[in-house]
């Protein structure tokens, strides 16, 4: 498969924008804590007249230990906004998978992947009434089948018009078993 050039690195711009203002937001605070801290500390042991060694290292051990937890925090809450809403699709499409197809995603209104559950429903019921439609015409086919055979009276039927009208109830048959694993 040949290597495709990304031409865009924006491709849902209000999903990636935020999620991109809010690593900075992180990395921001982090370090303005940690100056904050490193500067508390420089001025604390200039006061005291103290060696900066030991001052230094435990202010930039609080400071990683800060960073640490922010980023903990922040990874949980952006894995829990996209692992969700990807948890309740996979979900959903196993059952579709089962051939049933009236389930819909439910996400919630501030989920990151909403457009994209709502066109998944959309395509559900494209799927869903398309399905319909086929086995109201596949009824409608045999039912039209039957009246033909009853109509044409055995007798005055040719053998090639039998095999004709065997081989037509048989792949209507067929369809419908095929449709029939799906619930509509």
């Amino acid at each position: 498969m040949p290597k495709t050039l990304r031409t865009r690195f924006l491709i849902k711009k209000d999903f990636q924008l935020r999620y991109m203002g809010t690593v900075v937001m992180v990395i921001l605070v982090t370090s303005l804590l940690t100056g904050f801290l490193v500067s508390y500390a420089l001025l604390t042991s200039i006061s005291r007249q103290q060696s900066l060694g030991p001052v230094m290292f435990k202010t930039f051990t609080l400071g990683i230990v800060i960073l640490s937890l922010l980023l903990a925090l922040f990874t949980i809450f952006i894995s829990h906004r996209i692992a969700g809403p990807v948890y309740r699709m996979e979900q959903i499409t196993r059952k579709v998978n089962e051939g049933d197809l009236n389930v819909r995603v439910k996400l919630r209104r501030s989920d990151e992947l909403k457009s994209l559950g709502d066109h998944f429903n959309y395509m559900l019921e494209s799927i869903h009434r398309d399905i319909s439609r086929e086995k109201s015409l596949i009824r409608e086919s045999l039912i039209c089948l039957k009246d033909l055979k009853n109509t044409i009276s055995r007798r005055s039927r040719s053998q090639k018009l039998n095999q004709q009208i065997q081989k037509l109830e048989k792949l209507l048959r067929e369809k419908e078993k095929n449709l029939s694993r799906y619930l509509v």
